[in-house]
């Protein structure tokens, strides 16, 4: 059976061997932990030691972080749309804008749900004009799902506002798997590749471009899934489905 707890700060999902554990704070996940044959439980992911140190120290490293509206960098922090320019401070790299202005907002838990079959919560932050150099409103909904072949993690962001946004989401993993890291291998089971530089968005060069939703409100971009595994005397692959 598949169990949900809750603080809080926290939410906890676990079944047999599997848990993941995810913070409030910035919608992060802090936890994803896999039962070894001795019994303790190894942590896949570099975690925070409780939802204030997260609060205290998220943007050291940015570890776990939702990036949106904007991933990666925005040069010197400046952009424009639809003929308009604006400038985005509210975190900065060098003279860069980095990492949008979600990762450090108090998401709210908006439903949940456990079965014989998997475990879901889904968990919800709205963003409004706040002065950061964005004044577009939206909602950012990230759903983690624990079930017997891992966990996954989606996340829809949706137009509040009654004209069109521009709007990126991403995700700031930070993997720690023990030993050195050339003995690790990623893998990204993907059929598209969006590339990056310092501006808003993306330079639009993609191997496929995946459509929209057909709901002109909600922004969805294609599933991906990585594959984190190590070699040696170490557990099972553990593996990621995410939608963003």
């Amino acid at each position: 059976m598949f169990t949900l707890k809750t603080d809080n700060d926290r939410l906890l999902l676990a079944f047999a061997d599997l848990r993941a554990e995810i913070y409030l704070y910035g919608g992060l996940l802090n936890r994803y932990e896999i039962r070894r044959p001795d019994g303790t439980w190894f942590n896949i992911v570099k975690a925070y030691d409780t939802p204030q140190h997260a609060r205290e120290s998220l943007t050291e490293w940015f570890r776990s972080g939702k990036l949106s509206p904007y991933a990666c960098r925005l040069r010197h922090g400046k952009y424009s749309f639809d003929g308009k320019a604006y400038e985005c401070s509210k975190f900065k790299l060098a003279e860069h804008a980095a990492h949008g202005l979600m990762c450090d907002r108090e998401f709210a838990l908006v439903n949940s749900h456990a079965d014989e079959q998997s475990v879901e919560v889904e968990i919800r932050a709205d963003y409004a004009q706040d002065g950061s150099g964005y004044p577009f409103p939206f909602s950012l909904t990230v759903r983690y799902r624990l079930s017997a072949d891992g966990l996954s993690i989606h996340s829809t962001a949706r137009n509040q506002g009654t004209t069109a946004i521009p709007l990126a989401n991403g995700w700031h993993p930070y993997f720690t798997l023990g030993g050195k890291t050339d003995d690790w291998s990623l893998e990204i089971d993907s059929s598209k590749r969006l590339s990056f530089r310092c501006r808003f968005g993306s330079r639009r060069q993609h191997d496929r471009r995946h459509p929209f939703s057909d709901d002109p409100q909600t922004c969805r971009v294609s599933n991906w899934t990585t594959a984190l595994s190590w070699h040696a005397k170490n557990p099972p692959p553990a593996r990621f489905q995410a939608t963003d």
